[in-house]
């Protein structure tokens, strides 16, 4: 293993026996050798090993309550959520399931030194190993013959570990290491990404795509739709904004901005019956799906002839040529309108020249052009 890896390591134990109160510390020399004269075992040995190798013998049995109040479904399906703690919990489950588990999975403590909301992953290294033993001694005992145990761990902790489980479940019987690389990750993700995007297109904007839009449970204009967002404290006065000159939701970017100044050229488009800021994530907004998110446009608009116009501001290094997002979310957009049937326009606009005009040419441009 090398730093920046996380290993995920797999062992197999052959039960051979169940320890009683009286048997010795468990060994290798308690497994079936494979040969006459099994090479020696190294082990692990700090300052409490004597106590905590038989600390799991001396938990108390505990009996496990019921709380029928927090449980759901089949009651004799034998699934257990279990509050408390963990090693006494572990001994509750031995009259049970000893001898029956198939497969196990334990995510330890990776005693990083860092601490968490709910632990602190940050213990003496004696103290970690004596937490770790006695667990995976009951670990063993609930084990099938022919099953395995899974743990999480890394660099930290691993070889340490890979020692003690040895001792426990025997070293013949241990499988592999399955190790993952954290600094692969991100390209990972962006593979899992690229498969998804390129799905999510075929599907909405293939050539054998099959788009149904439905305008019956779309966005609504009705007063106080925004009631409880911050407001605009700019100087101009909207007049054809929906809920009045004093309720246009806030802009993004600086006072004056290009988002800004986009309102004010669809605020007196002509044809433009009445229009809305559409806040971002909130609950009344219009929005469009994305590969992987919902895409709120800038503005809604309702135009005279009944038509809804919805606009997305972009900057000129934001826009559809610069960024892939913003091109997903034009292509997204446009299929969107085309299939309409002549009830909703999209628009895309920006700024090139600083010029607001452009937007009104573009807002124009897309208002003229005829469906299919």
């Amino acid at each position: 293993m090398s730093h920046g890896k996380r290993a995920e390591s797999l062992f197999r134990w052959r039960r051979v026996g169940k320890l009683s109160s009286g048997d010795p510390t468990p060994s290798p020399t308690h497994h079936t050798p494979r040969n006459k004269n099994p090479a020696p075992m190294p082990t692990l040995h700090w300052l409490t090993r004597d106590e905590d190798v038989r600390a799991a013998e001396k938990t108390p049995t505990r009996l496990l309550e019921e709380a029928p109040e927090l449980g759901y479904g089949d009651r004799d399906a034998g699934n257990m959520l279990i509050q408390g703690d963990n090693l006494e919990a572990l001994k509750a489950l031995l009259p049970y399931y000893a001898g029956q588990v198939k497969c196990i999975y334990i995510d330890p403590p990776y005693n990083t030194g860092a601490a968490f909301e709910h632990y602190d992953d940050k213990l003496e290294h004696s103290m970690w190993l004596a937490i770790m033993w006695p667990r995976l001694e009951l670990l063993r005992e609930l084990l099938a013959e022919d099953g395995s145990i899974w743990v999480s761990i890394d660099d930290r902790e691993a070889h340490y570990l890979k020692i003690i489980l040895d001792e426990v479940f025997g070293r013949n019987d241990f499988l592999a290491n399955v190790v993952w690389q954290k600094r692969y990750s991100r390209e990972i993700r962006a593979c899992r990404q690229l498969a998804r995007n390129n799905a999510y297109q075929k599907c909405l904007l293939g050539p054998e795509a099959a788009l149904e839009v439905s305008f019956d449970a779309g966005f609504r204009f009705f007063d106080g739709v925004y009631g409880d967002v911050s407001k605009y404290s700019g100087n101009y006065k909207f007049s054809r904004h929906f809920m009045g000159p004093d309720h246009v939701p806030a802009f993004d970017g600086a006072p004056g901005g290009e988002e800004e100044q986009c309102a004010m050229v669809i605020d007196s488009f002509p044809g433009v019956k009445y229009w809305t800021r559409n806040v971002a994530r909130h609950s009344k907004s219009f929005s469009l799906p994305t590969a992987t998110d919902k895409f709120y446009p800038d503005f809604v608009a309702l135009m005279e002839d009944g038509r809804l116009l919805v606009v997305e501001y972009k900057g000129q290094d934001r826009a559809p040529d610069n960024s892939s997002d913003a091109r997903e979310k034009q292509l997204i957009s446009e299929a969107w309108a085309r299939v309409s049937g002549g009830k909703a326009v999209f628009v895309m606009a920006t700024m090139a020249r600083k010029d607001p005009g452009e937007i009104h040419q573009t807002i124009h441009g897309a208002l003229q052009k005829p469906t299919d």
